[in-house]
């Protein structure tokens, strides 16, 4: 039997949970939707156990498809909502340094969802144990490095390659994505974290040739603007962003101009009645 019949005979409304993590691996992404939805509905009506879930998600993660890390990671997010076991948590953990960089996209993209509840639940300690690898990553891929191939001396030099401002930084827009869902784990704890060293960054990337780097700066920027104290807010934040939200406004990408005015209406929302002292700029 072929796997396309196979992923089309399930009812994972009934599958066992080694089925359904069989799901969260398939190459389609239709099949791995419904095995997470399904998990989600074993999760609400009890059917699963957190032993064997948790087993069968941090195998996922050592897995080498692509889509099996992805699924374990999107279990693992799942099963912490649920559970909130601090041992899996920190295994988990353990675990995203390597995936923070994976080769595949769609992976390091579910570390975020990861670090979200992580740190919704142990605020600081979790950002102070990754700040040093997300945001050295963050920093280490600002540039990005041209693969040249070795040429031969006897033939002509061949024309330069000419990469979109969107292609050839790695890792860098998912690294942005979980700098901004561990600050929206924090919550208002993260303000002491809001620093001189963290707003220049983020002022970097607003500022960077990739589009998706500075919409993921925006972002980033808003979640700052709703944790932090309002006096930090006023006497730090703010006078260093306002002039960068303005220029995000007048970008020439929808996709930023949408980010920016976001945040310029968490920057506004959190001025208050000091609005007026912001209006000029």
């Amino acid at each position: 039997m072929s796997g396309l019949e196979v992923s089309t005979k399930i009812n994972f409304d009934t599958a066992s949970v080694e089925t359904i993590f069989e799901g969260l691996r398939d190459f389609r992404n239709l099949t791995r939707e419904r095995a997470l939805e399904a998990l989600r509905k074993g999760f609400a009506s009890g059917r699963f156990e957190p032993d064997s879930v948790e087993r069968l998600a941090l195998a996922a993660l050592e897995s080498d498809a692509w889509e099996a890390r992805q699924g374990g990671l999107c279990a693992s997010a799942e099963a912490i909502k649920v559970w909130d076991r601090p041992d899996f948590r920190a295994a988990v953990l353990l675990q995203v340094p390597r995936l923070l960089v994976d080769a595949e996209y769609r992976v390091r993209k579910a570390v975020s969802l990861v670090l979200l509840e992580c740190c919704s639940r142990d605020g600081l300690a979790v950002f102070d144990s990754l700040a040093q690898t997300v945001l050295g990553d963050i920093r280490d891929k600002f540039s990005r490095t041209s693969e040249e191939e070795e040429q031969d001396p006897n033939l002509p030099p061949a024309p330069p390659k000419f990469l979109p401002d969107t292609e050839g930084w790695r890792s860098l827009e998912t690294s942005m994505g979980a700098l901004e869902a561990m600050m929206q784990g924090c919550g208002a704890s993260f303000t002491p974290r809001i620093d001189s060293t963290m707003l220049e960054l983020l002022a970097e990337c607003t500022r960077h040739t990739n589009r998706f780097v500075r919409e993921y700066a925006y972002f980033a920027f808003k979640n700052a603007f709703d944790v932090c104290s309002r006096s930090a807010f006023l006497d730090t934040v703010a006078p260093i962003t306002v002039g960068l939200v303005a220029a995000g406004i007048r970008d020439n990408w929808s996709q930023v101009r949408y980010a920016a005015s976001v945040a310029a209406r968490s920057f506004m929302q959190k001025a208050g009645e000091d609005q007026d002292r912001f209006f000029s700029q």
